[in-house]
C-alpha cells in the first residue's frame, strides 16, 4: 500500500491510499504528468484509489450529503466535512 497525504498548500486536504503497483504508477503519472506531456484530465481519469477528503459542503453530491445525514453526522464550517471517495480508470 502506498499513501499520499494532501495539505500543506492549504487547498485540498485528504489522504489517498494506492493498493498495489498499478495504483502506485497512476500516482506517479499525476505527479509527472506535465513532464509527459499528459493533460490533468487524462491523468485524473487513469486514477486508482481511495481519497478521504476534508473538505466544504458544497464539495459534495446531494446522495454524499444524504449518506452523512443518514449516518448521523454533523460537520459545520470550513475543510470540516468528512468524506471519501473512490477511483478506478475510466470512471468520473
Amino acid at each position: 500500500m502506498f499513501y499520499s497525504i494532501l495539505g500543506k498548500g492549504g487547498d485540498c486536504y485528504c489522504i489517498s491510499v494506492y493498493e498495489g503497483y498499478d495504483a502506485f504508477n497512476s500516482f506517479v503519472m499525476l505527479t509527472i504528468q506535465e513532464r509527459m506531456n499528459l493533460s490533468v484530465e487524462y491523468a485524473m481519469f487513469n486514477q486508482h484509489n481511495l481519497t478521504c477528503y476534508w473538505g466544504n459542503r458544497e464539495e459534495l453530491s446531494a446522495k454524499q450529503r444524504k449518506i452523512i445525514k443518514t449516518l448521523g453526522y454533523k460537520y459545520r464550517g470550513k475543510n470540516n466535512w468528512l468524506y471519501f471517495m473512490s477511483y478506478e480508470p475510466g470512471y468520473c
